[in-house]
């Protein structure tokens, strides 16, 4: 999603360490089917090949990034939902093709909306990557984020939001922060 489309005025921290300020943006071939689920369920795969490059875990414009996503969406009741995704991403980062990444992330989501005035979110996003930062250094970084967002009125929602993430090239080393946030919506198109 590009920024302005987020219910956050910015990517969470474990985004932007992962996969850049503006999240993986680029060209490619993509392809969604549903798969076979049971009742209400719905289940969808998403396989994607995209230009690499441009991003801390695929960061070589000459080979390809692959991307897997398998999204399962339960209805719990007539007013609450949960939404689990599990997604792959597989890049290079030199031009021979000897550093190489690979990303796993699960993103969990309920949703509870009693009308179009009330409702809540509490969603949560975990990503861990075998990153090779050249041939002799290998990290292992982990991060999330986690937020919850009420809807005060038609057009006012509040929300919180925790990040924490290890960097991609030394694991070691881990920055957070925590995000309060306010969102007007003036029309179904603008927001502040």
């Amino acid at each position: 999603s590009h920024t302005h489309d987020l219910p956050q005025s910015d990517r969470p921290l474990v985004l932007q360490e992962f996969l850049g300020p503006e999240g993986h943006v680029s060209n490619g071939v993509s392809t969604t089917s549903f798969l076979p689920s049971p009742g209400e369920t719905a289940l969808q795969l998403t396989l994607q090949l995209l230009q690499g490059g441009g991003i801390g875990v695929a960061q070589d414009h000459n080979h390809l990034a692959y991307l897997a996503n398998l999204n399962f969406f339960y209805p719990i009741a007539d007013e609450h939902s949960l939404n689990m995704s599990l997604t792959g991403l597989y890049g290079v980062h030199d031009e021979e093709a000897e550093v190489t990444s690979s990303t796993v992330s699960l993103d969990l989501l309920y949703r509870w909306k009693k009308d179009q005035y009330s409702s809540f979110l509490l969603g949560a996003q975990l990503l861990y990557a075998d990153h090779e930062v050249d041939e002799v250094v290998n990290t292992k970084p982990f991060g999330y984020t986690i937020f919850a967002q009420y809807q005060i009125s038609p057009r006012l929602y509040a929300g919180l939001r925790w990040d924490e993430t290890d960097f991609l090239a030394d694991d070691s080393l881990q920055k957070s922060q925590i995000s309060p946030y306010l969102t007007w919506y003036t029309s179904e198109f603008f927001r502040a």
